[in-house]
């Protein structure tokens, strides 16, 4: 469902001009580092960077995180667990939700699983019982 091509795609729409704050998105987007990135500006810290890319994905109105941040706010999903949950996401889409909401505290059992009444409910019920065979 979400790409890096039309992640960047959208943004690039969405900011016509070119800026640094445009540039240190898309190189930490194509999996630079926040030191990687800090290393390559002149007078910038990983900090700073950080608050940078933050305050530009706020910016960014995407309607996939609408499906898909809910789950991810309630389970404290590991990035593979999540990704085989939905594989429509791929790690780029993963980083974007890291970046934008905090992680659910909730682990991915049979009690928590009772307790959601969220859309993709079925879904997780269905990873869930895979991992238990397992």
């Amino acid at each position: 469902m979400l790409n890096i091509r039309r992640f960047l795609d959208a943004y690039c729409v969405e900011n016509r001009f070119e800026t640094i704050q445009s540039d240190i998105l898309k190189m930490y987007m194509h999996g630079k580092s926040l030191e990687e990135i800090a290393a390559g500006l002149f007078f910038t810290t990983k900090e700073s960077v950080k608050k940078t890319v933050k305050k530009e994905i706020k910016t960014i109105d995407r309607p996939f995180e609408y499906a898909y941040h809910e789950p991810f706010c309630y389970f404290a999903f590991e990035k593979d667990e999540f990704l085989s949950a939905f594989p429509e996401i791929d790690e780029q889409g993963y980083t974007y939700l890291c970046m934008r909401y905090r992680r659910g505290k909730h682990k991915l059992n049979s009690d928590n699983l009772a307790l959601y009444t969220g859309y993709w409910k079925q879904r997780l019920i269905t990873l869930y019982e895979k991992k238990a065979v397992v």
